[in-house]
């Protein structure tokens, strides 16, 4: 992460194994760069893409690639009876496969509130998302091409006051 004049700039990388009953399920290599520009004292505005490749183990043609861009506002709000920072986000993204049910492009909006102030001890944020994906199987005369609508809702702590060689544990629910 570098500083240059009021931006920060921030790139990342994850690499991810998961298993299924016992069996070793996918692999996932990401790749992330973003960059945060101060707007204002109280606002800031994030851009960020990420590319991302997971190898399927248990069925190779469900193995997908995926490319997502997307943007988000922040906005400190002033001290008052419940002081924090509310974001608006959105992003676009595309997911490509051989097989045609993995495949898919959509889009998602977000709007989220991080509390300033610890509760519990913990950092707490707030979210709720809403996006559209389409898949690109074939339609049919019996079949329509599948389309999905995404309703989330999300709390978060963040456990800040505990740290094992640096990591915080966190709780999260998503509905």
């Amino acid at each position: 992460v570098s500083r240059n004049n009021k931006a920060l700039w921030s790139l990342g990388t994850e690499i991810r194994k998961s298993w299924y009953g016992g069996d070793e399920l996918a692999e996932q290599l990401r790749f992330d760069a973003g960059r945060q520009q101060k707007l204002s004292p109280r606002q800031s505005l994030t851009t960020y893409t990420n590319l991302s490749r997971e190898l399927r183990k248990d069925d190779f043609t469900r193995s997908a690639n995926r490319v997502a861009v997307g943007a988000g506002w922040d906005f400190v709000l002033p001290e008052g009876a419940v002081p924090g920072i509310l974001n608006l986000s959105a992003e676009l993204f595309d997911t490509a496969s051989d097989n045609a049910a993995v495949a898919a492009s959509g889009w998602q909006v977000a709007l989220g509130y991080t509390l300033a102030r610890p509760v519990v001890g913990a950092r707490m944020n707030m979210r709720l998302s809403y996006g559209e994906t389409k898949f690109d199987d074939a339609e049919s005369f019996l079949f329509p091409t599948r389309e999905d609508e995404t309703w989330r809702a999300h709390a978060g702590l963040l456990f800040t006051g505990i740290s094992y060689y640096g990591f915080s544990p966190s709780l999260d629910l998503t509905y």
